[in-house]
């Protein structure tokens, strides 16, 4: 249900012939339900994934680390919408990432980060991170790991929402 929803979100169920969407970690392919296969990129490292992935008509299929900085370069721009669930994990120090003076510590911020300069200035993105956020009684974010992403999302794109979704039941989907 979550992806089903992502995919009304960004519109990838009403697209036209020309449209191309980018699923960064796609794993089995799951939140691509809401599209059409041929309209998108999709990129999985790991093998019975990937393999998973041949079975359907996809635009194109890549085997690339999307934690690597040109990892998307050719797709600079060029996607109408991205749908992504990357991997949780915290990269080693000597991973992180500094993009703008933002300190990115983890894998799924990291690819967040740069598979959103993939996106057209009027694309939409839905992504699945790690929880771990904590708001005061006013909304306000708190500290926590979520924290610097969020202020970096903030501050290069119009962010529409933020979901908060319990654990126990993002777990059972």
């Amino acid at each position: 249900p979550i992806a089903f929803l992502m995919g009304i979100y960004t519109c990838i169920h009403q697209a036209g012939h020309s449209a191309r969407f980018l699923e960064p970690s796609a794993g089995n392919g799951l939140l691509t339900i809401a599209g059409k296969p041929e309209h998108f990129i999709v990129n999985e490292l790991d093998e019975i994934r990937w393999s998973n992935l041949l079975r359907e008509d996809y635009l194109s299929l890549w085997q690339k680390d999307a934690s690597r900085p040109d990892c998307f370069q050719a797709l600079s721009q060029q996607m109408d919408a991205l749908v992504m669930n990357p991997p949780f994990a915290a990269l080693a120090q000597q991973e992180y990432q500094n993009i703008e003076g933002y300190v990115l510590k983890d894998l799924d911020h990291l690819m967040a980060v740069l598979a959103l300069d993939c996106l057209k200035a009027d694309g939409k993105a839905a992504i699945i991170i790690g929880g771990h956020t904590a708001y005061d009684a006013m909304g306000r974010i708190q500290a926590g790991k979520n924290r610097i992403f969020l202020n970096y999302l903030y501050s290069h794109y119009f962010v529409e929402d933020i979901i908060n979704i319990k654990g126990d039941l993002y777990s059972r989907m």
